[in-house]
């Protein structure tokens, strides 16, 4: 999700970093009408990463209506995997996106049986791109919930935010960020949230707010080398599960 604002480049959300590499696609919803998301699922980024690889396998099968060959990579995966519950929420997300039916009904009971936080958020995007918003606004707070770092945990809630404007919601999408930039967070979440809120006010064509959000955003913005270390920590983490 590109929460990109004119002039302030945003930090590496966890979201992004960790798992949108496997789940690059093109949306099979626009052939029915619906919104463009461009990409194209199961890019392998690192040819190198066997990570990115098992998931260009899996797309591939997929791809070609092999969900019983997808689900035994998948089945050897969790065998080793660390994470299991991301590694099906992943799954699950590969097959939404090559238009497999009953993700949403998957997603869910993955979401409340294992009380997975990921699961929750992936839940919360496709409501959202359904235009639920009621229950996409749901997800996006129990993901929030049960999320592992007040850094995951900011980038979720302003995707939370940007749901409850589009539902008609504006002064609870701005007091959710406010609420969490008032808390004792890092420098990061208080990038991300100020980015955020500057998004929403200039949704509502509210130049002189979004300027100061973009102001105070820059006060907190990393530098290009705690990024650079932020991001090969998330990766030393990612190696380390499929070691």
């Amino acid at each position: 999700r590109d929460t990109s604002v004119t002039g302030v480049q945003t930090c590496a959300l966890p979201i992004s970093q960790e798992y949108r590499p496997t789940l690059e696609y093109k949306d099979k919803s626009k052939e029915a009408g619906g919104s463009e998301n461009s990409g194209s699922i199961g890019t392998v980024k690192d040819p190198e990463n066997p990570e990115d690889n098992f998931w260009k396998k899996v797309s591939d099968e997929l791809e070609s209506g092999s969900l019983e060959k997808a689900e035994e990579l998948l089945e050897k995966k969790l065998i080793q995997s660390e994470d299991k519950t991301t590694d099906k929420a992943i799954f699950l997300m590969q097959k939404y996106f090559h238009g497999y039916k009953g993700v949403l009904t998957e997603l869910s009971m993955l979401a409340k049986t294992e009380k997975s936080s990921l699961a929750s958020y992936f839940l919360a995007e496709l409501y959202e791109s359904a235009g639920n918003f009621k229950e996409s606004i749901e997800a996006y707070k129990e993901s929030i919930r049960l999320s592992e770092s007040d850094e995951v945990s900011s980038s979720r809630t302003v995707d939370c935010s940007k749901a409850l404007l589009k539902s008609g919601n504006k002064s609870e999408s701005i007091k959710i960020l406010s609420d969490f930039i008032d808390t004792d967070c890092s420098a990061e979440c208080k990038f991300n949230l100020y980015v955020g809120l500057a998004f929403i006010y200039g949704e509502e064509n509210n130049s002189l707010m979004r300027s100061l959000c973009l102001d105070k955003a820059l006060e907190y913005q990393p530098n290009d080398q705690e990024q650079a270390d932020r991001k090969s920590t998330r990766l030393n983490s990612s190696h380390r599960c499929i070691s």
